[in-house]
């Protein structure tokens, strides 16, 4: 089964100082570039896309890097990344196996619930092999997690579908 990881662009570039960069042009082409060597370097992935939100953009646009199995979409006005990125998990559920970057709650509870893996983007960046020193402000908060029945687990997760899918 095919191994594809979504990537949160922004919310990866925002949280991680060793992204910063003079310009976020720039960021976007520090973080695929460093996507696109992790893919030649590990084969974890068999493909990566990066989302960034592309409010203001007159058009929405998705860009390809064929040789590097590296895809690159824009969200249009709307809808922003956070969505994109759940459209995309939900298409691709079942006919690949998913892992979801972000530190964006709804991002992460959306890919629990169609069964994908999910990264933080700090664990991500460091899988690059880049510095993973994360920015103070909008820090998650980590939780312990706990056993849970999987008849109850299953049942959250349709609930959860409904309101978030």
């Amino acid at each position: 089964m095919k191994k594809i990881v979504i990537v949160d662009g922004y919310n990866v570039i925002r949280r991680n100082t060793s992204l910063e960069r003079s310009s976020l042009i720039a960021a976007r082409e520090a973080l695929a570039g460093a996507i696109a060597a992790f893919l030649v370097r590990r084969k974890i992935f068999d493909e990566a896309v990066i989302v960034f939100d592309g409010k203001g953009e007159a058009v929405s646009t998705e860009r390809y890097a064929a040789s590097q199995r590296i895809r690159i979409v824009f969200s249009d006005r709307k809808a922003d990344a956070d969505e994109v990125i759940r459209s995309l998990m939900r298409r691709s559920c079942g006919a690949a196996r998913i892992t979801a970057v972000s530190d964006d709650t709804s991002v992460t509870n959306g890919a629990r619930a169609l069964g994908a893996d999910v990264l933080s983007t700090g664990e991500f960046v460091r899988m690059l092999g880049m510095s993973s020193a994360k920015k103070k402000i909008g820090s998650p908060v980590r939780y312990e997690e706990k056993a849970i029945d999987p008849r109850i687990r299953d049942d959250i997760n349709e609930e959860l579908k409904k309101i978030w899918l």
